[in-house]
């Protein structure tokens, strides 16, 4: 009778040990983290997967329009002064070019209508 309740006792008091968390025990979610988290194989896929996918979206942009934005800045520093002979009169004519400044700005959409297959090789 003493040797059974000592083992009754034992298993009492290691089973409330047994039932706390022990550190180096983990979860299923917890190792499953884990494992994904360390597996370079798994990782290697997941960057593949998205190179991929910004090839579908770089397909795809192929197919929409595109929009050009440009300007042009020129300058006319010299003076220049051109003589010129008019042949019916016989008058001479004095034209003189003075420094100025040109801005040019624009903007352009473009979309091809039929690309002859080329965006589908893409």
């Amino acid at each position: 009778m003493r040797k059974g309740l000592f083992i009754c006792l034992i298993a009492g008091l290691s089973a409330p040990a047994a039932a706390q968390e022990n550190p180096s025990s983990l979860e299923y979610k917890q190792a499953l983290e884990m494992a994904f988290a360390n597996n370079a194989g798994l990782a290697a896929r997941e960057d593949a997967v998205i190179i991929e996918e910004s090839r579908i979206s770089q397909a795809r942009a192929a197919y929409f329009p595109r929009l050009s934005v440009f300007s042009s800045y020129s300058r006319s520093s010299l003076q220049n002064q051109i003589e010129l002979l008019n042949p019916l009169t016989g008058s001479v004519q004095k034209i003189t070019f003075t420094p100025e400044n040109r801005y040019g700005f624009g903007l352009a959409v473009s979309h091809d209508l039929y690309s002859f297959g080329r965006n589908a090789r893409r």
